[in-house]
């Protein structure tokens, strides 16, 4: 769920989702992915945009509630 940053005084930050991924016999990852729709992007100096982790957020067609955004993105583990 992406929600106005400004509203815990980081005024500036692009909007993101954190994700934390792991799996059995590989390497943890903690990392997070922004709204290309971000009027940030640009700008960002707190978490260090890259093109990369910049993906498109859209409207759940099948969610219940009203405002719930989707994304997809494909993260990648490394063995230790």
């Amino acid at each position: 769920m992406l929600f106005p940053l400004g509203i815990l005084g980081l005024i500036g930050v692009a909007q993101s989702e954190h994700a934390k991924v792991s799996a059995d016999g590989f390497t943890p990852l903690t990392t997070h992915i922004f709204d290309r729709a971000s009027e940030y992007l640009d700008s960002e100096t707190v978490f260090g945009v890259k093109q990369s982790l910049i993906e498109d957020f859209v409207a759940d067609a099948d969610a219940d509630a009203d405002g719930v955004l989707v994304c997809e993105h494909d993260f990648v583990l490394s063995r230790p």
